[in-house]
């Protein structure tokens, strides 16, 4: 019985999902794009703007991504759906300036992996009111008024099974009517279509001067020096195959050469500035950090690893997905229920076992009583004649 139970859970975890998952925006900002929204200026894609700019602003209730006025920014992040999938998109331009209902030429639009929907004119005509909102930046009384947008369509919205996606959010707020505006609300859903897309191209592997150190050993606080640190290519310090970044929701921080290997929170600091978190143990010629013979070390002496890779150090994208069309849940935690609900079923199991046992032999048992009960009551009689 154990095994037809333990056999019906299998089964139950491979048939195909037909739910749609819905996810909603957790307000992380994340350079990297994978553990929380990039939030950049199409102009200069390779700085992060929320390192000197404010980017976010909340209430009580709502997180809301800007201001933005007088350029062209992009919320840009990886995502993946557990299942062959459509994807839409929904969220909130809140917005002040003219009059709600004048045309004008500021406008937002979704792009998903490289294809873009339709530009939709930002004519934001309910009002809103939030303390977060700088009216200030508003050239009327009239306050902020909102619309919703719910991109389903005009563009390829099909991903693959656990294929990474990368989703932009874009908006012009520059020469229009709109004085300012603000992103907020966001969710992504994905809708299981029984597609086969097709299989995904392979990335071009551009040569050993551009890819990613896999730092890790930084423990207790400086933990959050962990990470991925990837080729600075249009920020080269003396040059681009020397100087690595990592800029995710724990921060900034670099890995670069100057007369020997740092690993530090400002790109030029040496010597024994406290800036340093780490530093290759003796001075180098201009070879790749991980010819630091003597290893990398931290402030307190512990060894630091570093691993090259062309590719992630790991996947931090958020994959969208419902466990038997009831939770929505991210792998890990979709993980441990399943070897809960494993340990759970072999429990029952092995309980209805043993209880199907105790039955079986307390009914032989009875049989076996009744029998030399009757077999006594025969031998008396017997005697008794």
């Amino acid at each position: 019985m154990s095994q037809l139970l333990l056999s019906s859970f299998i089964i139950l975890l491979s048939i195909p999902q037909t739910k749609s998952a819905t996810w909603v925006d957790d307000d992380r900002i994340s350079f990297d794009g994978d553990q929380g929204w990039a939030f950049y200026d199409k102009v200069t894609p390779d700085t992060d703007r929320c390192l000197t700019t404010t980017c976010q602003v909340s209430d009580a209730t709502t997180t809301f991504y800007g201001p933005i006025n007088n350029a062209f920014l992009i919320l840009q992040r990886t995502f993946a759906c557990k299942y062959n999938s459509d994807v839409s998109i929904k969220y909130n331009v809140a917005a002040c300036g003219n009059l709600p209902g004048i045309s004008n030429k500021d406008w937002t639009r979704i792009q998903l992996d490289g294809d873009q929907s339709s530009k939709v004119t930002i004519d934001s005509n309910t009002i809103i009111a939030s303390t977060a909102l700088d009216t200030s930046l508003c050239s009327n009384n009239n306050g902020y008024f909102t619309q919703t947008l719910n991109v389903d369509s005009g563009f390829d919205n099909s991903v693959s099974s656990n294929q990474t996606f990368e989703t932009q959010i874009r908006i012009k707020v520059d020469g229009g009517n709109v004085d300012n505006a603000y992103i907020y609300g966001i969710e992504i859903t994905c809708t299981p279509n029984g597609n086969t897309p097709a299989p995904t191209p392979q990335p071009i592997v551009s040569g050993t001067t551009s890819g990613t150190y896999c730092v890790g050993g930084f423990t207790g606080a400086d933990a959050i020096y962990n990470g991925e640190y990837s080729t600075r290519e249009e920020q080269p310090y003396l040059n681009s195959e020397f100087s690595y970044e990592k800029n995710d929701y724990n921060g900034q921080s670099f890995l670069y050469y100057n007369q020997r290997w740092y690993i530090s929170t400002a790109l030029d600091a040496t010597g024994t500035d406290s800036a340093i978190v780490a530093k290759c143990v003796e001075s180098s010629a201009t070879q790749p950090p991980d010819d630091c013979h003597q290893g990398v070390v931290d402030g307190d002496g512990n060894a630091i690893t570093l691993e090259w890779t062309d590719g992630e150090c790991k996947n931090d994208h958020t994959t969208i997905e419902y466990l038997f069309g009831l939770f929505e849940l991210n792998e890990e935690t979709e993980t441990l229920i399943m070897l809960i609900t494993l340990c759970l079923f072999s429990y029952i199991a092995g309980m209805l076992t043993c209880a199907c046992w105790r039955v079986i032999c307390n009914d032989r048992n009875d049989k076996k009583k009744l029998y030399e009960k009757v077999s006594n009551k025969e031998a008396d009689i017997e005697f008794s004649n």
